[in-house]
């Protein structure tokens, strides 16, 4: 229902005046080129609290997906990678050990 709404508004604003149009398209496009989604995508997360974008409607997937929290993921998967290593400016972690067999030192 809310995605609904959030799509009505913004199809309404695009018929504000006639030069308004052209500024809305551009304004979609730059969105677009920037975060990956569209304004209507900020407008349906907004309404939702969850992840959306019309790249998974295309593909066939569901509109919106539960937000996943970066963080987190990010230490499960440093858990199910214990081989961290040190790379230049970052920690690296493989599944495997030394995986490029340069004779790097396990951060753990």
């Amino acid at each position: 229902m809310r995605v609904a709404l959030a799509l009505l508004l913004v199809s309404a604003l695009a018929g504000c005046g006639a030069a308004a149009g052209p500024v809305i398209a551009g304004a979609t496009v730059a969105t677009y080129v920037n975060t990956g989604k569209s304004p209507v995508d900020h407008l349906a997360e907004e309404a939702t609290d969850e992840e959306c974008n019309i790249v998974n409607l295309i593909e066939g997937k569901k509109y919106c997906k539960p937000r996943v929290d970066k963080r987190m993921q990010a230490l499960k998967e440093a858990e199910a990678q214990p081989y961290c290593y040190k790379t230049l400016g970052r920690i690296t972690c493989y599944d495997t050990p030394d995986p490029y067999a340069n004779n790097q030192i396990p951060m753990r």
